[in-house]
């Protein structure tokens, strides 16, 4: 990808689908572990959300990743479960092709209107070199992960347990909360990945937590994923997404560390 030039809809092949959304989910957009990557699976569902929330603002996200989303159509329906005068919160089911269960996220959207126009910025960015400076992420040997080929992270700095990682949203800025959850996701298994330094153990994550915070403002997203703790084979990495200079959201994931057989 060069540039946000695409709509989100156009990029995730979203359609109206009876009463509720469908998406086209290609090859492309797999992971490393069998199925859809979890950025983009997230990303649909804020799209579901918003459509029976209409005039609000995403304000969190949690996501469970049931099974893999195998390539093709996929199918998501949204439900309201409550419709306050501040906060919205909806129920968002994703499955695949067959009706089999492959996701279920809770949405959280708030009325902009019912609140406070403060902005008070209390997190500081480390010294990171930009997008078009950053390395290319590598891949072990025999590990194929189509969706680093499509969004072409980089890595823009590491440290002691956190890894930051670059990449560049494939469709316009409008749909920023939607490229935070790409940027996000994709930050989370380095931070693993070199607690394992020499070995590779798949560490796939079942979870995926958001809360935003900011407006994206360019297409150019850094992720930085920090490795809080490993403990029988259950990792925790807590997130934080940049736009520029500004957070847009920051969360927490969980990884799972399996054991070859």
């Amino acid at each position: 990808m060069t540039g946000a030039v695409a709509s989100v809809d156009d990029v995730l092949g979203c359609r109206t689908d009876g009463e509720g959304l469908s998406f086209e989910l290609g090859r492309n957009m797999h992971g490393a572990f069998g199925g859809a990557f979890g950025g983009a699976v997230a990303a649909c569902a804020l799209r579901a959300a918003r459509r029976v929330a209409p005039g609000r603002t995403p304000a969190s996200l949690d996501v469970r990743f049931l099974r893999g989303l195998p390539a093709g159509t996929a199918h998501a329906a949204a439900t309201v479960l409550h419709a306050g005068r501040s906060l919205t919160t909806v129920s968002v089911d994703i499955a695949d092709s067959t009706g089999r269960a492959a996701a279920r996220a809770t949405v959280g959207l708030a009325d902009p209107a019912a609140l406070h126009p403060s902005d008070t910025p209390s997190a500081e960015k480390a010294g990171l070199t930009g997008y078009s400076g950053g390395s290319d992420w590598t891949t072990p040997d025999g590990v194929e992960i189509p969706i680093v080929a499509t969004l072409r992270p980089r890595v823009l700095g590491a440290g002691p347990s956190w890894v930051a990682t670059g990449l560049r949203a494939p469709w316009d800025v409008a749909a920023g909360a939607e490229a935070a959850c790409l940027a996000a996701d994709m930050c989370v298994g380095p931070p693993v990945a070199a607690a394992c330094a020499g070995k590779w153990i798949p560490h796939p994550n079942p979870d995926l937590s958001l809360r935003f915070v900011g407006e994206v403002a360019e297409p150019d997203l850094v992720g930085v994923g920090r490795l809080q703790r490993i403990s029988g084979g259950l990792a925790a990495v807590g997130i934080t997404v940049w736009s520029g200079d500004d957070v847009v959201a920051v969360g927490v994931c969980s990884s799972m560390l399996l054991a070859r057989r």
